[in-house]
């Protein structure tokens, strides 16, 4: 296993079309439509936000100072306590839909109760889907939620935040581009790769020899080309978060989700290969794919299909994880779907593979 691992490794470094496919193209793309926003996010601004607290309890006011007096975070806070005239619901929902703050929180009534009983509370947090400041403002209250309960000990509750965009539809250009972005140009680089990894070999018959090696030279490879698909995925998100300044709620979960991409692209190459007599077939199959994802992915969308295709699933969870701060753990069931989504290409590349032996 381990020598078909560095086998794989060492002809994709001496094949420098696909180290070009693979990371200068997608990396070239990346670089010129962020630069074409360039200024993602201005973090001398101070991002506006009010906290209306239903409950006005010793533990509410508590959290509510843990923003307000820490320099851990860079906000202008206007809370219902302290400023009642101002920070209402009524103008909460009217300043967001104006732009004029960036986001709102609602602590509710039970917050104090919740903890106290070692139970998980949920805070709504009212985020403007066209300020730049959203998923800094949604990584602040992430960090704080931490800080307050090391402060008061309440460890074995959880503080959960429901991040909510309003207007819902309305995007601006980072939040609806990244996604398409990241997901179908990763997704497409480590699929075109990974679909010449069988039908390259030479000569293909040597590789079936050993039937009962087959699924051992699947795996090898699929493990080759995933490890190549984090350092990918990995360099996108470095090259967006350092050069173009782009705030992701969290760093880790971000690389994590676009590193499905490159995994469904990688198992997806594989399968195309295990199916495909000559590498023209499965360049052709990965062409398919791609035109089938992008068509019915953005314009003609045909439920259910389309929340089967891997682009799909990585867009739904993108924005979520990636700007509102949602926890992977809060994901978990989508997760599954990934895995078993996974699990079943990776058989069916064997299956396939298998079968080779009476087509050549």
């Amino acid at each position: 296993m381990g020598a078909q691992i560095r086998k794989e490794l060492d002809w994709f470094v001496h094949d420098k079309l696909s180290v070009i496919i693979l990371f200068a193209l997608p990396l070239f793309l990346i670089i010129i439509i962020a630069a074409g926003d360039f200024t993602i996010s201005d973090l001398s601004e101070e991002p506006v936000v009010y906290i209306i607290d239903e409950e006005k309890s010793v533990y509410s006011q508590a959290f509510i100072d843990t923003y307000k007096n820490s320099d851990m975070f860079n906000m202008e806070i206007h809370d219902s306590n302290s400023e009642p005239y101002l920070v209402t619901l009524e103008n909460c929902s009217k300043l967001i839909a104006q732009s004029k703050i960036d986001a709102y929180l609602i602590i509710p009534s039970n917050f104090s109760e919740n903890l106290i009983n070692n139970r998980s509370t949920s805070l709504i947090l009212i985020l403007d889907a066209n300020s730049k400041m959203s998923a800094l403002v949604s990584n602040y209250f992430s960090s704080g939620s931490t800080l307050f309960q090391s402060q008061f000990q309440v460890f074995n509750s959880e503080i959960v935040f429901q991040p909510e965009m309003r207007p819902d539809e309305d995007f601006n250009f980072l939040i609806m581009v990244l996604p398409i972005l990241l997901s179908l140009l990763l997704f497409v680089s480590s699929n075109l790769v990974a679909s010449q990894c069988i039908v390259a070999d030479d000569p293909l018959k040597r590789l079936l020899l050993s039937p009962a090696r087959r699924g051992e030279i699947i795996l090898s490879k699929s493990i080759s080309y995933i490890f190549l698909g984090a350092f990918l995925s990995f360099i996108s998100v470095l090259i967006l978060r350092v050069i173009f300044k782009v705030i992701f709620a969290s760093f880790l979960n971000t690389f994590l989700i676009t590193f499905f991409s490159t995994i469904f692209g990688v198992l997806y190459g594989i399968l195309f290969s295990s199916i495909s007599k000559t590498r023209l077939q499965a360049a052709q199959l990965s062409l398919f794919f791609f035109v089938l994802q992008f068509t019915m992915g953005i314009f003609i969308r045909i439920d259910p299909i389309v929340n089967y295709l891997p682009y799909d699933i990585v867009r739904q969870i993108f924005i979520k994880v990636a700007f509102l701060g949602v926890s992977l753990s809060t994901l978990s069931p989508k997760l599954w779907e990934i895995f078993i989504h996974n699990v079943i290409v990776l058989i069916l590349s064997v299956i396939f593979y298998k079968q080779k032996k009476f087509d050549v």
